[in-house]
């Protein structure tokens, strides 16, 4: 009732009544009522209008909220593809460096070959030499045999 009391004051101090008259009191009266339809119809507007816009919020949210979910169900889908993927990857990498530590062994092996025949051949252009030499000898010391006996023969 004071609550009442109040907004019927604050009604008259807004409309310039300052004190209610016993011929104006119906008048008041009436207009206040006016006053208080109009107020009240325009609690009844905005309280629709804040229910409207509610709900159009809710609606809102969600759509918003099932984006987010197919929003994240398709990131974890890529990640997991991605990862797929990487996996892949490490495994032809790894063939590919064990293809590259056999294709090395060969070049190791022609290494190792070169250098033992490049030791084969200084051993044997040794022993050539050496035959060559002892020839040298044996071709010095058989030519004069042989003009000796060239020359025994004609003489």
């Amino acid at each position: 009732m004071k609550a009442l009391r109040e907004l019927v004051y604050d009604c008259r101090k807004e409309l310039g009544i300052h004190h209610i008259h016993n011929k104006n009191k119906e008048e008041t009266i009436k207009s206040l009522k006016e006053e208080f339809k109009k107020l009240g119809i325009q609690l009844d507007n905005f309280a629709k209008e804040t229910k409207d816009k509610v709900e159009e919020l809710g609606i809102k949210y969600q759509q918003l909220d099932s984006s987010v979910t197919i929003l994240s169900k398709t990131v974890s889908s890529e990640i997991e593809n991605v990862k797929q993927q990487l996996s892949e990857l490490d495994k032809k990498v790894q063939g590919v460096e064990a293809n590259m530590s056999e294709a090395t062994k060969p070049t190791e092996q022609l290494k190792m070959l070169r250098r033992k025949s490049d030791t084969e051949i200084g051993q044997h252009e040794k022993k050539l030499r050496k035959l060559d030499k002892s020839q040298e000898v044996k071709a010095s010391t058989s030519q004069p045999t042989n003009q000796v006996s060239i020359e025994n023969i004609e003489s």
